[in-house]
């Protein structure tokens, strides 16, 4: 089984341990999971530089999703 598969058949497994790991920390956000396509801008961490693009991702949306990381 590939890794997408496997991840795709785990989503609200993984949906559930971030509802967890939010209530654990005191907080009632709701939880998106999903996993697909999603656009991305150029990321430099020191001399690594991850070019901008449209790739493959998990996204665990939480709350209001406003974030930028």
């Amino acid at each position: 089984m590939n890794t997408y598969c496997k991840i795709a058949g785990n989503i609200d497994f993984i949906r559930d341990i971030a509802k967890d790991e939010i209530r654990k920390n005191g907080y009632d956000y709701d939880v998106n999971v999903s996993l697909g396509m999603s656009d991305f801008p150029t990321k430099e961490y020191g001399n690594i530089i991850l070019p901008a693009g449209s790739y493959e991702a998990l996204k665990i949306e939480i709350g209001k999703a406003k974030g930028k990381n």
